[in-house]
């Protein structure tokens, strides 16, 4: 399964619902592959939560994105350079019934248990 991409106009497709998902993790990319598929890593590794995992792509220079949107269980979302984070982080809320939000920049590596505590 390959990840699901948002490209230019980023609003997601009404197809695309967090109905399930306990936690929405929003990941903003910042030309780091190597700090993005380390948090990645460690998002997936703390899952006794069922999450969304959102990436948003803010014009990346680096080959970030092209990897990240080959990834499953990720929703790629290529917002923009100018998008501002409130309105795609309101964006996917609005489609989510999930109790916890979670945003993340792509340097961040989160403990095995964060997301059970």
């Amino acid at each position: 399964m390959r990840a699901r991409t948002v490209r230019q106009n980023w609003r997601l497709s009404p197809m695309r619902s967090s109905q399930s998902a306990d936690v929405v993790i929003v990941l903003y990319l910042h030309d780091d592959v190597v700090a993005t598929l380390q948090s990645l890593d460690s998002i997936f590794a703390a899952f006794e939560v069922i999450a969304d995992v959102y990436v948003v792509d803010s014009g990346s220079g680096d080959v970030s994105a092209s990897i990240v949107q080959h990834l499953k269980d990720v929703t790629y979302i290529a917002a923009g350079p100018n998008t501002p984070v409130a309105d795609v982080v309101d964006e996917i809320l609005q489609r989510s019934t999930a109790n916890f939000l979670v945003l993340l920049s792509d340097d961040v590596v989160i403990a095995p248990d964060c997301l059970v505590q």
